[in-house]
This record gives C-alpha cells, sequence and structure tokens, in this order.
C-alpha cells in the first residue's frame, strides 16, 4: 500500500491535478470514438453477411445465373465430321 501512495505521491508532483482531469476526459472521448467505429464495422459486416446470403439464395443453378442466357450447341460426331469431309472432296 504504502508503494501505491508513493507512486500516487509521485505522479501529482510531476503533473497539474486539472491537467489529469483532462487527460482523463481526453481518453474518454477517445474511447467513445472507438466504440463507435467497432459498432459501425459490425454493422456493415453484419449486413455484408446478410446481402452476400441473400445473393446466394437468390442463384438456383437449375435455372441458371442471372443476366447469363442459356444457350445450346451441337457438338458434331466423328462420323458427322468424317462424312462432310467426303462429301467435301
Amino acid at each position: 500500500m504504502k508503494l501505491i501512495e508513493d507512486l500516487d505521491q509521485n505522479i501529482l508532483s510531476l503533473c497539474e491535478v486539472d491537467t489529469i482531469q483532462n487527460e482523463i476526459k481526453d481518453s474518454e472521448k477517445v474511447l467513445e470514438r472507438v466504440v463507435a467505429c467497432e459498432k459501425s464495422i459490425q454493422d456493415a459486416l453484419a449486413k455484408w453477411k446478410n446481402d452476400s446470403k441473400a445473393q446466394e439464395t437468390q442463384i438456383n443453378p437449375s435455372q441458371g445465373f442471372p443476366g447469363v442466357v442459356s444457350t445450346t450447341m451441337h457438338v458434331p460426331s466423328l462420323q458427322e465430321v468424317t462424312q462432310a469431309n467426303l462429301t467435301e472432296v
């Protein structure tokens, strides 16, 4: 306990009480800003996660992807290619 009292006295002898009080007020303001920033980040992450989940549920692979037109293409078999080449000769 004596050590704490000595430290308190040393601190008070180096700084004015008003200075310490102002620093405490300033640190409280900084802490409030940090907490507000943390909340903003958490809210933004929650919104992003919800938006991502909503987009995932909107995409149904059996219906294709939004904005993509489904097309089909005939790939000729080797027999068809061979016959086409023979008819050209």
